[in-house]
C-alpha cells in the first residue's frame, strides 16, 4: 500500500495508459452489472490499459478481476473514512488517501480515459466534476464514456434541464456496449473540439 503524503499529487508514471472506471459498491457476484465490469476490466487489460478504480467492493471489485484475470495492472484509490470496508484482492497496488478531494485528484489526474458504470451519488459526481474539468480545460482532453444507453434519460434531463454550452457535448460520449467504448478509447477525442473559452458555469 502506497499512502499520499507531502510530496503531493504529481502522478507516478505509467508505462501503459491508465483508464479510471467508476462505478458502485453495491452489486454483487451474479448480478448483471457485476458481469459487466468484469467484463470491462478484462478488456481493458487485454487492450493494453491499467485499470483505476475506487479499490472496494462491488463492479470495482468486479473490474480489477476482470482486470487481473487478463493479465492487467491494477490500481486501487481508498480512503481512511472507509477503512472499516477493506480494499479488494485484486489491485496490484492501494494508494491509501485521507479524504474524499484527494481520492478523486487520483483517480482523475494520472487517466487518459475515463468509463463511467452505473451507480449512485458518487459515480454522478464523479462523471460531473470528470466533464466539468474538460470542459474547462483544467484536465488534458480525454474521453468520458458513459457506458450503456441507460444513461440518455440522464443526459436528456441535463440538456432540458441546465445551461450546458453546446460545445461541452464533444467531451462526453455515450457507448453501447463495450466494443463501442474501447473504440472510442482507441481514437480519442476528435480534433474538432474547441478550446474553452470562459470558466464553466
Amino acid at each position: 500500500m502506497r499512502r499520499e503524503d507531502e510530496r503531493g499529487l504529481a502522478p507516478d508514471r505509467e508505462v501503459r495508459p491508465i483508464v479510471t472506471v467508476f462505478g458502485s459498491s453495491q452489486p454483487r457476484e451474479g448480478e448483471p452489472d457485476y458481469a459487466q465490469a468484469y467484463e470491462v476490466g478484462r478488456r481493458l487489460a487485454l487492450a493494453g490499459y491499467t485499470l483505476c478504480n475506487g479499490g472496494s467492493g462491488g463492479t470495482m471489485r468486479a473490474a480489477a478481476q476482470g482486470a487481473r484475470e487478463a493479465g492487467g495492472r491494477t490500481i486501487g484509490v481508498t480512503m481512511d473514512v472507509y477503512i472499516a470496508e477493506p480494499p479488494n484482492s485484486w489491485l496490484d497496488e492501494e494508494i491509501r488517501v485521507a479524504d474524499l478531494f484527494t481520492r478523486l485528484q487520483r483517480l482523475i489526474l494520472p487517466a487518459s480515459g475515463f468509463i463511467c458504470l452505473r451507480g449512485g451519488c458518487g459515480t454522478l459526481a464523479e462523471w460531473a466534476l470528470v466533464w466539468t474539468l474538460l470542459t474547462s480545460g483544467l484536465l488534458p482532453p480525454a474521453p468520458l464514456i458513459l457506458l450503456g444507453r441507460e444513461w440518455e434519460p440522464l443526459l436528456d434531463a441535463v440538456r432540458s434541464g441546465m445551461l450546458p454550452r453546446e460545445r461541452d457535448w464533444a467531451f462526453l460520449r455515450v457507448a453501447a456496449d463495450i466494443d463501442e467504448a474501447l473504440a472510442i478509447l482507441r481514437d480519442g477525442l476528435p480534433a474538432s473540439v474547441p478550446p474553452p473559452d470562459r470558466p464553466p458555469g
